[in-house]
């Protein structure tokens, strides 16, 4: 089966409904245009009989639930276009309920999508210490004090603590910044965060439902479900405004005389813009807001934007790409191009995120890589190999330190994201790293 019948076959499976509305109703038009104006009637009659019902039925549960709806407008208005022989009014009144329908169905699908990718990342198994070993358990029975044990690449299931072992954690999903962090003993760890580079122990500090991802899902799981208060103002107002549409039905058919009259008011007080554009508007707009990593907490935060007078933003990952590049190469007795390729030949072999920054830009410069020799890397330190004959070491001030190179004092005033360099025990010069701004975050702003 083709790409092409595979989603075909997906849509009429979701939207079955829609489609049999939208097939009947071309079926009835080509009826009656090939003069078989009788035929095209009874189709018309079948079809909006066969889809009111369910409507119907739908209305009398809402209201034995103390339940009231302004859709009761528009099934009432399908029952009088039959009843007055308008069926082509009852036709189009059906196609604008049932596709209103399938788009929020859609509009959910979507949000629905953002959700279960939240779904996905959230781990499943924890490694815990029952005695002096590891076990596997459902994160769902991880206990707070309980010792967990988080490998490389793998995402923390719990909030804690670290008390053996430093790592680095890649937050972007949970802070939305993008350079990873170094965390060591007594350092808190968040859940949703992956481990980079060692393996770490943690003490949790709480379960996994009150940990911050789990915190995360909820509330995307809650924003996709709760009603905007406009939603809830037209549930509140649905009484009255059924009551004044009816009303003025009768006024129309008193005074005029002709029950189409009537009609013509149920039609046009048919409240389908109302129940079906703002929920779409609402949920879309949540779903969109996930995919570019904004939790809305629900439709009402959501709307209350069009009233705000003044907004805050967090720089990081908000105002800025996300992606750290390289801001400034600071060579020390070296060019830069040279020093480029030297950090470039010893970060090809590490796996942490400034190490490929560095290496996509020594190849975006055409820099011809060396290959090193006798290569050591040390989790949230730093990485030291052999270039030919010479040793070179990257790192932290403190790594470079303990492997004997002497550093000029300006280095340990910098605020920036900064590797230092050195080779044969001297220090050779420095990489700072960025976040740039967005390109419209002045714009918007």
């Amino acid at each position: 089966m083709s790409i092409l019948h595979k989603d075909f076959f997906n849509f009429v499976k979701k939207y079955g409904w829609l489609c049999v509305v939208v097939v009947g109703l071309v079926i009835s038009v080509g009826l009656y245009l090939a003069g078989l104006m009788n035929v095209s009637e009874y189709v018309l009659i079948g079809l909006c009989l066969v889809g009111v019902i369910p409507e119907i039925v739908s209305i009398v549960r809402d209201i034995f639930a103390h339940k009231f709806g302004v859709d009761i407008i528009a099934v009432v208005a399908i029952l009088a276009s039959l009843a007055l022989h308008e069926y082509a009014a009852a036709g189009m009144i059906l196609l604008m309920f049932t596709s209103g329908t399938a788009l929020e169905e859609y509009a959910k699908a979507r949000a629905q999508k953002e959700l279960s990718s939240l779904l996905k990342r959230a781990p499943k198994i924890a490694h815990v210490m029952r005695g002096k070993v590891f076990i596997d358990i459902a994160v769902a029975r991880v206990e707070p004090k309980d010792t967990l044990l988080i490998k490389p690449g793998e995402t923390v299931p719990v909030d804690g603590v670290i008390v053996l072992g430093d790592s680095s954690f890649d937050e972007s999903a949970i802070t939305g910044e993008s350079l990873p962090l170094d965390k060591q003993k007594n350092d808190s760890v968040l859940s949703g965060t992956i481990n980079q580079d060692s393996p770490v122990q943690i003490v949790a500090t709480s379960t996994s439902r009150a940990s911050q991802y789990e915190q995360i899902i909820t509330l995307v799981r809650s924003a996709a479900s709760s009603k905007s208060p406009i939603v809830r103002l037209a549930d509140v107002y649905s009484i009255p405004f059924t009551l004044i549409a009816f009303s003025l039905a009768a006024v129309a058919w008193a005074l005029s005389g002709d029950p189409v009259r009537a009609l013509a008011v149920l039609v046009v007080a048919t409240p389908c813009p109302l129940l079906i554009a703002t929920p779409v508007a609402i949920v879309s707009g949540m779903s969109r807001a996930a995919h570019d990593g904004i939790i809305v907490k629900d439709g009402g935060s959501l709307e209350k934007l069009a009233i705000i007078k003044a907004m805050a933003f967090d720089k990081t990952g908000t105002l800025t790409q996300n992606k750290p590049t390289i801001d400034r190469i600071v060579a020390n007795g070296i060019s830069d191009h040279k020093l480029l390729e030297i950090a470039a030949s010893i970060e090809q072999e590490s796996n942490h995120v400034l190490a490929g920054v560095v290496v996509q830009a020594a190849k975006k410069a055409r820099i011809k890589l060396l290959t090193p020799t006798d290569v050591f890397e040390e989790a949230g330190g730093g990485i030291k190999a052999m270039i030919g004959t010479k040793l070179v070491v990257i790192g932290k001030p403190n790594y470079l330190l303990a492997n004997k190179v002497e550093l000029p004092e300006s280095i340990h005033t910098s605020q920036a994201t900064v590797i230092y360099i050195a080779q044969e025990g001297k220090y050779i010069g420095s990489i700072e790293f960025a976040d740039p701004l967005r390109k419209n975050a002045k714009a918007t702003l």
